[in-house]
């Protein structure tokens, strides 16, 4: 029959949870939790590796000389000389979490903490890439409004330079017209007609001109 682990102090193990849970990013929690197993036994380094995304893995590190993130394109073998906890047994891809020595107590906190470790970069991952997709959201919808902007300006343009050009031309072919009816007075209902015409043209060149200003 295994016995449980034999804490000395249990808020030390209370206090590394806290740790993990509180943390604000996962390079806090590595560090937190690196400081936490140096006051249950003698630790240089704590590495914690977890699937980025397919074919991607992280690897936080800290420790008394080292610290940081690195990035793998393939899962990376723990060291030799150290504790090493997979997060899955049965699908070692998922990561692991690693610290060095071989004490019996870190090796019964390690076997302890890594569910909990495992689960803290999950959510932070998942915070990250929800926060990722949201700002690829709005970048997309920023070049959405730009695009019908420049679109709008583009029909706009066309409508003032071509459709426009051609109206002033009708209007000043309608307004010579005008003219030489003017000279016959039994023609003075066409000329009101094409008076009439003249001032709706008018009215949308004006138009027109407000569309493309806009």
């Amino acid at each position: 029959m295994t016995s449980k682990p034999a804490f000395h102090d249990s808020s030390l193990l209370h206090d590394l949870g806290q740790e993990i849970s509180r943390a604000a990013s996962i390079e806090a929690l590595v560090a937190g939790l690196h400081r936490g197993l140096c006051r249950i036994g003698v630790v240089k380094e704590t590495r914690v590796v977890a699937l980025e995304s397919p074919g991607v893995w992280k690897e936080w590190i800290a420790g008394t000389d080292t610290a940081g993130v690195r990035i793998h394109r393939s899962l990376p073998a723990p060291k030799s000389n150290g504790l090493t906890e997979y997060f899955d047994e049965s699908n070692q891809e998922a990561g692991f979490l690693w610290v060095s020595g071989r004490d019996g107590l870190l090796a019964d906190v390690t076997k302890i903490i890594a569910p909990h470790v495992h689960t803290a970069t999950l959510w932070h991952t998942g915070i990250r890439r929800t926060r990722h997709l949201n700002a690829q959201e709005r970048e997309l919808a920023q070049a959405s409004l730009r695009a019908r902007d420049e679109e709008r300006r583009l029909i706009a343009r066309e409508l003032h330079d071509d459709l426009g050009q051609s109206l002033v031309s009708m209007r000043l072919s309608m307004k010579w017209v005008e003219g030489l009816l003017s000279k016959d007075a039994g023609m003075e209902e066409a000329r009101n007609e094409l008076a009439s015409t003249c001032e709706m043209i008018g009215g949308i060149l004006a138009k027109i001109r407000d569309v493309s200003h806009t």
